[in-house]
């Protein structure tokens, strides 16, 4: 799973999302090009709402994790993903993520 783009470098082929929106964090994209975004306080992961390749402010979709943890979330859920964000990587079991932020990570 490292091996796949970071979601917030943008391409030629895959919009750029803000890591942060509306209190949640950029997980990564899904299969079908839409962001997924993760808030820890609610514990719920939020599908995002795409138009001619902008975010939109709404949610498309919402699923509270409930008693499971953001790490066996993305470990049974983003294995089908396009790509995954820093902030995924950091909290998926055994994949560490690249750059500042994993060494910021590592000092905690």
């Amino acid at each position: 799973m490292s091996e796949r783009d970071d979601t917030t470098t943008g391409g030629v082929e895959t919009p750029k999302y803000p890591e942060d929106h509306d209190g949640s964090h950029l997980l990564g994209v899904e299969e079908r090009g839409a962001p997924l975004y993760y808030n820890a306080e609610s514990n719920t992961v939020y599908t995002g709402k795409v138009d001619s390749g902008e975010l939109m402010s709404d949610w498309a979709d919402e699923k509270v994790l409930g008693d499971r943890s953001l790490s066996d979330y993305l470990d049974s859920e983003s294995s089908g993903w396009q790509s995954l964000s820093a902030y995924a990587k950091r909290h998926l079991p055994g994949v560490e993520a690249d750059g500042d932020d994993a060494t910021e990570e590592g000092r905690r």
